[in-house]
């Protein structure tokens, strides 16, 4: 009826030129608010950051997504369920919010850049929204949840996908925009273009003296915000340093002795000391400082309009995040992302990381984060070991188009030497067998076996090292320290520079800095706070500093909501491990109330202790879930812990101390990249300590009569596969290559399988084994990076069958199961590559 009489529906007025510019400004002063307070966040003062959005986060889009960031990141920190859900809950928000507010943009058709169509903004919003809330349920570390996040990585996917396209597709355009000759952005005279506004002013609005404010308003906003001066800290440049580790005063440790008292200098100098490569690699990491030029502030152009900034690093940290989790995700689930059209490339993702962190907003803070958990992380996703052997072809494509190859110099044992000489223990003989007619030849060490390369703290050198996009090395460095610099009141960044320091085999260093009282005593951010502990905790493993480590997990337990099973059996496995050095006659106690005992009481007070907390840590198992599941390391310490007690129970020992075989600190160790990351001396130690569980006679155990044997009850079948596998990683990142090849392949691999050794992936048969589920598909994987750090091209072939076979017995969800197939996946990916 309204069309027959001449009318129509109403619809909303068409805003003016003056509206439009109003509603642009207000957009871009949220948006600046926003970062300026996700920037609190990562100064680790998240309260003054969530007090500036929260109350606002129903006014606009962009403010709720700020608070779902801010919650994402305490939930990913902390990793407690309730934090999990809140983020989980405000990101859903966030997603519906910003799919209703692109709608309203495209339909409005209000362009908000000069670059972008209408609603762009809201339409990263939402992927971001998907992403982070689908990566919370990646968490999990079950197949299961990780299915569940599907759906919401297409959607992601799609959406990041079609921006890139008009990203690329624009890429040019915005760049002459940008040129100066062409239009001014940022200064308020003698033009009618502002970086903000995507369209000139008119006359009228050129002679607003309040609207040019406003203008000029979030312009200084953005100013302040790349120059770091907008959270009232003071300039970058005062704060800037060269090199990481700089320590005043601080509590360091070095192996086997250590005391707060200490300087820090002697300990790490005692501890360099004893690392082959030390000198070589300071001088080396001093060269490329020296070399490098460390900018003091971001190469950011001021005159960049926020939105498009906003676009085009949430672009790239989100699409650059995606790609590089599409190739971690468990394979079953991958098949299925393949099907569905899904394809993630490592090489394309990391470099639109390093874009994303050359932006000076959160979502550079995220990229750069990302960077560093992905390289120096705790659970690295790519072992360097299957980095690309200086002679082959191929790292070309790995260059990014400031990333040249690199080039490594593996060398050689200086002097004969064997490895009796090096890890011999009471005159015992270590690694001989009596089933094996080359022992001599097999555990002699030849001056001429090539050492591998495995990383700058193992027995390697380095001319000054050109960077890849896997050894981003200086680059890397220096966006670190630039993050330290420009926020100096938060752990997270400290953490950050303390697993820097690890993963480059400086432990001592890392330990130091992770325990300067000036550095973490007012630390606002608990689960940051947590996590520095943990993370302290787990080098003073690799560095056998058990009392420490076992004090940091039991202090864990009051500080963390989560966990406490885990971290009791940590400290548990600590307290046996010190039970047993005492017992041989190699650790050293610290403190005034041991150094008062004998060595009899000492192990009498370790070995209850050890009993005390074992026992106590499946009691704890089950008061956190997420999800209502039971997570994965929980079931596993449940499953160790009950076979010590069948061990105590079918062999009548008076306590399930006497029950544990293999190490299970030293088992601990693999799951968190240890063994990459010991200097020397540390994995020389951990040889010989695997070895005390060792059957009288078998290679690489402590005794070689059963006077010597330590135990109540003879080694298992599962408990040698164990040893061997982790004494024959020992020994690779020793140098003894073919040593610890020939373990695997003699002791390991024919009790798992039944077909030929070189029978085709797609053809060979296995035991399956379920004791330790975990260990067959990483020996499998262990042993492919055997033949490729021997063979090097002319083993890509075998080496890519063993991950393939590695790939087969670990399909299905069992403990750890989404941890091994991302390490496994990682390693095809990067041999394919």
């Amino acid at each position: 009826m309204l069309k027959a009489l001449g009318l129509s529906k109403s619809t909303e007025p068409v805003a003016t030129a003056e509206e439009k510019t109003a509603q642009i400004l207000n957009e871009v002063q949220d948006f600046e608010l926003t970062l300026r307070a996700m920037d609190y966040v990562l100064d680790d003062r998240a309260e003054e950051g969530i007090n500036l959005i929260k109350a606002k986060q129903d006014e606009h889009t962009i403010f709720k997504l700020g608070l779902g960031v801010v919650e994402f990141l305490e939930a990913t920190l902390g990793f407690e369920p309730e934090t999990m859900r809140k983020a989980f809950v405000t990101l859903q928000l966030a997603e519906t919010m910003s799919l209703r507010d692109r709608a309203k943009f495209q339909k409005n058709k209000l362009k908000t850049s000069s670059v972008y169509p209408p609603g762009t903004e809201y339409a990263v919003m939402y992927a971001e929204s998907n992403l982070l809330s689908a990566l919370i349920m990646l968490l999990s570390e079950s197949v299961i949840e990780s299915a569940k996040a599907l759906y919401k990585l297409r959607k992601a996917y799609h959406t990041l996908d079609e921006i890139n396209r008009t990203m690329l597709e624009y890429l040019t355009p915005l760049l002459k925009l940008q040129n100066p000759s062409t239009a001014s952005f940022g200064s308020t005279t003698s033009t009618t273009s502002f970086a903000d506004i995507p369209f000139p002013l008119s006359d009228k609005q050129m002679s607003d003296t309040k609207l040019i404010a406003r203008v000029d308003k979030v312009f200084q906003m953005r100013r302040s915000r790349i120059r770091g001066a907008h959270i009232g800290n003071s300039p970058l440049v005062d704060r800037l340093r060269s090199t990481l580790g700089v320590i005043t005063k601080g509590t360091a440790i070095g192996s086997g002795s250590a005391s707060p008292e200490n300087a820090v200098s002697d300990t790490i100098a005692s501890q360099n000391a004893t690392s082959e490569n030390a000198t070589s690699e300071d001088s080396a990491s001093s060269e490329t400082s020296a070399s490098a030029e460390v900018s003091l502030e971001f190469d950011i152009d001021n005159d960049k309009a926020t939105i498009d900034e906003f676009i085009h690093s949430g672009v790239n940290l989100c699409f650059g995040i995606l790609q590089v989790v599409l190739l971690l995700i468990p394979p079953a689930i991958g098949k299925v992302l393949l099907v569905v059209g899904f394809k993630g490339s490592r090489e394309q993702g990391l470099k639109m990381l390093w874009e994303a962190a050359n932006e000076r907003n959160i979502h550079g803070g995220i990229a750069l984060l990302a960077l560093l958990v992905f390289y120096d992380g705790p659970f690295q996703f790519t072992d360097l070991d299957f980095d690309v052997p200086d002679s082959l072809p191929g790292m070309e494509g790995l260059a990014n188009d400031d990333l040249a190859p690199a080039k490594s110099v593996a060398t050689t044992l200086d002097d004969e030497m064997t490895l009796v000489s090096v890890l011999g223990v009471g005159g015992g003989v270590l690694g001989k067998t009596e089933d094996d007619a080359e022992a001599d030849d097999f555990y002699s060490v030849k001056s001429n076996e090539a050492i591998p390369a495995p990383g700058p703290h193992v027995l390697e050198t380095y001319t000054h090292t050109p960077l890849t996009l896997l050894r981003p090395g200086i680059k890397l460095e220096t966006a670190l320290l630039r993050a330290r610099a420009l926020f100096p009141n938060s752990a997270l960044w400290l953490l950050q520079e303390g697993r820097m320091l690890a993963s480059q085999g400086k432990l001592a260093e890392a330990v130091a800095i992770m325990s300067n009282p000036a550095e973490i005593a007012h630390i606002q951010m608990k689960q940051v706070e947590a996590l520095l502990i943990y993370d302290r905790a787990m080098i003073l493993l690799f560095l056998h500093e058990y009392e420490r480590a076992a004090a940091d997990f039991l202090l864990l337990v009051e500080k963390n909501a989560w966990s406490h099973g885990l971290y009791t059996y940590f400290a548990g496995c600590c307290y046996l491990e010190i039970y047993r050095m005492l017992k041989l006659g190699i650790y050293t106690l610290k403190s005034a109330e041991d150094l008062a005992l004998s060595k009899v009481e000492a192990m009498v007070k370790y070995r209850k202790l050890a009993e005390t907390t074992i026992l106590e840590a499946p009691l704890l198992v089950g008061k956190k879930k997420f999800l209502a599941k039971t997570m994965p390391f929980d079931k596993f310490l449940l499953r160790k812990i009950d076979s010590f007690e069948k061990t105590q129970k079918a062999y009548k020992l008076a306590s399930i101390v006497d029950a544990v075989g293999v190490s299970p600190i030293h088992e601990l160790k693999y799951f968190w990249n240890g063994y990459n990351r010991m200097p020397r001396v540390e994995l020389e130690i951990s040889l010989r300590m695997l070895g005390y569980s060792g059957a009288v006679g078998t290679a690489f155990s402590l005794n070689d009569s059963q006077a010597m044997y330590p135990l109540s009850f003879p080694e298992s079948k599962d408990d040698a596969m164990i040893r061997y596998t982790l004494q024959a990683i020992a020994l690779r990142r020793l140098g003894y290559i073919q040593k610890g090849q020939r373990l695997v392949d003699t002791k390991v691999i024919p009790q798992i399988m039944t077909s030929p050794a070189l029978a085709p992936a797609a053809q060979f048969h296995f035991h399956k084994l379920t004791h330790d589920p975990w260990l067959y598909p990483a020996v499998f994987y262990e042993r492919a990076l055997f033949t490729w750090k021997l063979q090097g091209e002319c083993g890509l072939k075998e080496a890519k069958e063993w991950l393939k076979r590695a790939e087969v017995v670990g399909e299905g969800d069992y403990e750890l199961s989404t941890r091994t197939s991302m390490k496994i996946k990682a390693a095809v990916d990067r041999l394919n590559s």
